[in-house]
Order: structure tokens, then C-alpha cells, then sequence
């Protein structure tokens, strides 16, 4: 999936706010778990997805990104260690 994305000029924004850069996102799409809620699809990087990172893994912890499932575009990325149980348990 890596190669057919589209970054929305939102998410640049908040990739430079947030200090993210466009290998995050890669490493995001290429470790992280994929879910779909709330029709959004969400890739999630937790602690277990960056064990033998080392020090990226304090920085990257909990990145989250929110993509439009049809076009594929990522709307935008934040960061929340606490993201996954929030989603799942949402009604």
C-alpha cells in the first residue's frame, strides 16, 4: 500500500508541527496494525510494533495516522500511546 498513497497538504502540516517525517510515516504503514473505525482507516504503532528501535521507539510510540479508506489520502497524523484502546472501545 505504501506506493498508491496520497499526503493531504493537512497532514504535511501537521507531520511539521508534530515532527514527523515522511520515513515515519513509512515505518507506520509498514509495522503499524491497520484498523478501520468511524470510516477512517487507521495505521497504529505501539510499543511492541518498535521493540528493536531503540531510542525512535520513545519518539514514535502511539503514532497514529488517519487515512480516507477510498482515495487512500492520509488526512492527518498525531500521537496518543492510548489510541488503540480508545478506538476499540468507542461505540
Amino acid at each position: 500500500m505504501t506506493a498508491d498513497i496520497t499526503i493531504s497538504q493537512h497532514a504535511l502540516e501537521r507531520m511539521r508541527q508534530r515532527g514527523f517525517s515522511l520515513a515515519d510515516v513509512y515505518l507506520a504503514l509498514d509495522r503499524g496494525i491497520e484498523l478501520y473505525a468511524q470510516n477512517s482507516l487507521y495505521y497504529f504503532l505501539g510499543r511492541r510494533h518498535l521493540a528493536d528501535l531503540g531510542n525512535l521507539r520513545e519518539s514514535l510510540e502511539g503514532l497514529t495516522l488517519v487515512f480516507d479508506p477510498k482515495s487512500l489520502t492520509l488526512l492527518t497524523c498525531f500521537r496518543n500511546r492510548r489510541f488503540l484502546k480508545k478506538i476499540r472501545h468507542k461505540k
